[in-house]
């Protein structure tokens, strides 16, 4: 199946459970922004030019690479923006550094709101290699990690932020 146009703007598609992001990417052209209504989209995409895939609503869909990929969602495009989607299904078994969501030699990009799982046995939820700029935003999993590290995410200054980042420099200071 083919992604119908949306009722905003000539630049929108809307994919439907059912029908295909792949199809729905081959019609993009630069800057569109494609809305994935709710369902599993089994299928691995390549991303080569600056759009925007995202959930449709509140709902996240899901694309499954069904264990049958190294990389669910490739990025080879710089200016790709990735948001409010769930990534599974990328495994070992089809070629080194398997991920959910791969940044490969881009100069930007965004992945915002996403929910990586590793439902095989993928190395990477998102890998970066050899980008410029590309920022994570709003990844539950990162912030975690991130945090249990030292770092701080709210917007302090001075004295807080002092007091707020002194257990990290403590702990990784070189005495």
């Amino acid at each position: 199946a083919c992604a119908t146009p949306a009722s905003a703007p000539a630049q929108n598609l809307r994919v439907r459970s059912g029908e295909s992001i792949a199809a729905a990417l081959e019609l993009a052209t630069p800057g569109t922004v494609i809305e994935v209504e709710p369902g599993v989209y089994h299928e691995a995409l390549v991303v080569d030019k600056p759009v925007r895939p995202m959930a449709a609503g509140k709902v996240r869909p899901v694309i499954d690479g069904d264990c049958q990929t190294r990389l669910t969602v490739s990025i080879v495009s710089s200016g790709v923006t990735l948001r409010r989607l769930k990534v599974v299904g990328a495994s070992e078994g089809f070629g080194n550094y398997p991920a959910q969501v791969d940044f490969n030699q881009v100069n930007t990009g965004r992945a915002r709101g996403l929910i990586v799982k590793d439902t095989c046995d993928a190395q990477y939820g998102i890998n970066i290699f050899d980008t410029g700029p590309v920022d994570i935003v709003n990844n539950e999993a990162l912030r975690k990690y991130a945090t249990s590290r030292g770092a701080v995410f709210a917007p302090v200054s001075g004295d807080a932020a002092q007091k707020a980042a002194f257990p990290a420099v403590q702990a990784n200071a070189w005495l």
